[in-house]
């Protein structure tokens, strides 16, 4: 019951936080005078919500993108322009979609509204042998940040589709995030989990700075959340061929603290952290989902009866529901799960193929 009351309150918080006062032009009246200015109200809503799905080039099933509009839950499936190649990640910005082909060092950047590519940019000709590899996106402002396979973390401008410069990274770097009361970004640079991890703050003011613990494995994600700085780990593979030691760390020098098992998971607007551990294991290991809040250290479990293969995670900020994607088992389609902020089933929609990343879209009216 605390919990529900808790989301109630973010939740008329966060929608009060989205209504903006928006001042009219004054208007002249028949007798000449001006009417006194009146407000109206700007309220944003969720445009779309999109799920980056991988295909299967095996069964020559391209990759493509699922939209899902929240307002009546229609759903269209976008075919990539200019695919070659394997969809890794995708961001959103006001007008583009921006989703990136490792394999083909390629990023598509894709108008909104007609759908069609506005820039095919190849990574190695635009940065040479540092941006072999394009892995993961991070859209700030106007400008794109790419993490390479070959250790390098790149800054694109959306509005002039030029460089703005790369860095340096550790080995393998993946998810970003910037980074509050620092000038720069925080990496997590996976090393593939070859016992090299560490969490990399660059492009600050300050030298680079690393992190490296021996609870750090295989870093893949980062996050802020209520000023801590969490990053998802992976974990590894034991002797067994089990994906062991999965989880949430608490990134704070000089120590590193496991919070909670986990294989994926997504913040919402506020202190919030849902979490999924599905673990591959055989036999398998039941899958778990819930909530987790940092600095409070409390925890609590929904039911995860209807995930199956969950392979990505995202949260739509101004009505708070759980968008949960699962690959499934020998489909030619996967599936997302839709739940209200408290973990009750909403409902279930077809995807593409192998989804692997979902990202919201907001507008106003």
């Amino acid at each position: 019951m605390m919990f529900r009351k808790l989301f109630n309150i973010a939740n008329f918080l966060l929608i009060a936080s989205w209504s903006i006062f928006v001042t009219m032009g004054c208007e002249n009246k028949d007798d000449g005078k001006e009417e006194e200015e009146k407000p109206r109200i700007v309220t944003a809503f969720t445009e779309g919500m999109y799920i980056l799905c991988q295909g299967d080039q095996a069964s020559s099933t391209d990759g493509c993108i699922t939209r899902i509009n929240p307002q009546d839950w229609s759903v269209s499936q976008i075919k990539i322009p200019n695919l070659v190649g394997t969809p890794r990640d995708i961001v959103v910005s006001d007008d583009y979609l921006i989703v990136n082909i490792t394999d083909a060092n390629q990023i598509e950047i894709i108008d909104k509204l007609s759908m069609k590519s506005v820039k095919s940019i190849n990574t190695r000709e635009l940065w040479g042998e540092k941006g072999i590899g394009p892995r993961r996106l991070l859209f700030n402002d106007v400008s794109l940040y790419v993490s390479f396979d070959a250790g390098y973390v790149g800054k694109l401008n959306v509005k002039t589709f030029s460089t703005e410069g790369i860095e340096k990274a550790g080995s393998y770097p993946e998810g970003m995030a910037i980074g509050r009361g620092y000038s720069g970004l925080i990496v997590a640079c996976s090393d593939r989990g070859k016992g090299n991890a560490s969490i990399d703050f660059i492009g600050g003011k300050d030298p680079l700075k690393k992190v490296t613990s021996g609870l750090l494995i295989c870093p893949t994600d980062i996050f802020r959340v209520g000023g801590n700085t969490l990053c998802l780990d992976k974990g590894t593979i034991d002797e067994n061929g089990n994906q062991v030691l999965a989880g949430i760390r608490r990134i704070s020098e000089p120590d590193v603290v496991n919070l909670i098992d986990a294989t994926l998971c997504a913040k919402d607007n506020g202190n919030l952290l849902y979490v999924v551990n599905a673990p591959k294991t055989n036999p398998a290991t039941p899958v778990t989902f819930g909530y987790y809040i940092p600095g409070e250290e409390t925890s609590g479990m929904f039911s995860a009866d209807a995930l199956d293969n969950p392979s990505a995670m995202g949260v739509d900020y101004l009505n708070g529901h759980i968008y949960v994607a699962c690959k499934g088992k020998d489909s030619d389609s996967g599936y997302v799960n839709i739940y209200s902020p408290d973990g009750q089933f909403v409902k279930k929609i077809e995807t593409g193929k192998n989804p692997i990343a979902i990202v919201m879209s907001w507008d106003a009216k």
